[in-house]
């Protein structure tokens, strides 16, 4: 209808240079009486790109979209890849730890140009499987195995941070209660824990859940009474059902047998509601999928680049959950 070449209608639908302006708008103005629309299907085949970057959740999706750390990092990946022209493909496994299968499927399907992935759960024959595909992708979380592009918070900062804080305000039995130590930021955690526990030359309370499940984490719990001093403080190493269950189980306790102060590594709007208002660790999760994001389609465009490493502060957002103890040397 306008009588040019494909090549010149192109050049006009994709506003790229090498027409004339007249031309151009000519070109335009046929697009809009016949309210024509690109076939993105088309135009991936045409490209072969799709316009899609995927997000690969390592976990069963009733676990993973039941606290506030996935929802809020979807969205803000969602938001990030809209306002770029992509869309967002959401990918978990059919039951936790089934993962062989979704990376082998997705890397062969082509259906996304870049993938951000949640490292906790990748194991050496995943990350070999990525890094010899010619699919771009970056790691939520640091992996020990993969010197490949990351963003993550500082998670040795943020543990350390909460547990001199406890000290600061007269605790001195903190027991951590942490989600499976195979996965590497629990790891990060507990050893900044240690470390500040050790300079004070005070004990070590930690028990690992082998699962974020409830009947894990009373088992965990059932176990920090059992083995050790009555904890002056609880430190919940997640939010969310692992929260929910320690909070259960604590109300159950003799008073006498309860903790002064209990803290979380997770903020959520919903602790200001939780008795005093539950204090927290804030990981910044909209800054970190906006990175991703961000990382991830800046990779598609220059899939030579050698690194992309965004470590992000946490803060500790303070209620009333852990009062300063009386009759206690408060200085670190």
């Amino acid at each position: 209808m306008a009588d040019v070449s494909k090549g010149t209608v192109s050049k006009a639908l994709n506003n790229k240079p090498g027409i004339g302006d007249e031309t151009r708008q000519r070109i335009l103005n046929i697009v809009e009486e016949m309210g024509y629309r690109p076939d993105s299907s088309a135009k991936a085949l045409s490209n072969r790109k799709t316009s899609n970057i995927g997000l690969i959740i390592p976990h069963e999706a009733g676990q993973s979209l039941d606290n506030a750390y996935w929802p809020v990092l979807v969205s803000s990946i969602t938001e990030e890849a809209a306002e770029n022209g992509y869309n967002l493909m959401l990918f978990t496994p059919r039951r936790e730890g089934a993962l062989d299968e979704m990376y082998d499927s997705l890397i062969s399907s082509n259906k996304t140009d870049g993938l951000i992935i949640g490292s906790e759960l990748l194991d050496r024959k995943q990350i070999d499987l990525l890094e010899e595909s010619d699919i771009p992708f970056i790691l939520l979380g640091k992996h020990p195995e993969a010197d490949h592009h990351f963003v993550d918070i500082d998670n040795a900062f943020a543990a350390r941070s909460m547990t001199e804080y406890l000290l600061n305000r007269g605790y001195r039995k903190i027991a951590l209660l942490t989600g499976p130590g195979s996965y590497y930021y629990n790891r990060m955690r507990l050893d900044a824990y240690k470390e500040a526990m050790e300079n004070r030359n005070l004990p070590v309370l930690h028990v690992e859940a082998d699962e974020y499940d409830s009947p894990s984490v009373t088992r965990a719990l059932d176990r920090i009474y059992s083995s050790g001093p009555r904890p002056d403080a609880i430190f919940a190493g997640a939010g969310g059902d692992f929260l929910y269950t320690i909070l259960e189980k604590l109300r159950e306790l003799p008073e006498a047998e309860q903790p002064e102060g209990i803290c979380v590594f997770d903020d959520d709007r919903s602790l200001d509601f939780i008795g005093p208002g539950l204090t927290a660790v804030r990981q910044p999760v909209q800054e970190l999928g906006r990175a991703a994001a961000k990382g991830i389609l800046y990779l598609i465009e220059n899939p030579e680049l050698k690194q992309i490493r965004r470590i992000f502060k946490t803060t500790i957002i303070e209620r009333g959950s852990c009062p300063v103890l009386p009759n206690k040397d408060n200085q670190i």
